[in-house]
């Protein structure tokens, strides 16, 4: 059986869909929903998540380079308090042309790891969505 952890760094074997031209199948293929059960996530910290979180897009970067993606490329995560869930995405994008209807403030890794775990909210700005941003190529 496969942990969370295990599951969030496998999202870097995961197909990587690339094409600036066609953002909406990136989105798609690109995106990751990835929750925990209660006994699991007593057993997870901040520290750790954000580093795997950190992990994951140096993986995605390399992958990217070597598909000889065209820049911009960029892998951001964050947490849906709705669903409670963690999710990531990579697109071909800009940081400042992420796919969210709203507005997106930029934290760090380990703010949004502490949302997942309820440790603290991020900041958010009403109609805002808080996330780790990282642009890769």
């Amino acid at each position: 059986m496969s942990t969370f952890l295990d599951r969030l760094a496998g999202v870097a074997q995961e197909p990587l869909f690339l094409d600036p031209a066609d953002r909406e199948r990136e989105q798609r293929e690109n995106t990751w929903w990835l929750t925990t059960d209660e006994a699991e996530h007593a057993h997870l910290d901040v520290t750790t998540l954000a580093a795997v979180l950190a992990e994951l897009a140096g993986r995605l970067a390399e992958r990217a380079v070597a598909q000889l993606a065209a820049a911009p490329v960029t892998f951001y995560a964050w947490y849906e308090e709705l669903a409670r869930q963690l999710r990531c995405s990579t697109g071909s994008c800009a940081p400042s042309e992420l796919p969210f209807p709203s507005r997106v403030v930029p934290v760090t890794a380990e703010t949004v790891a502490a949302a997942f775990f309820g440790e603290k909210k991020p900041r958010q700005r009403e109609q805002a969505v808080a996330a780790w941003v990282v642009p890769l190529i």
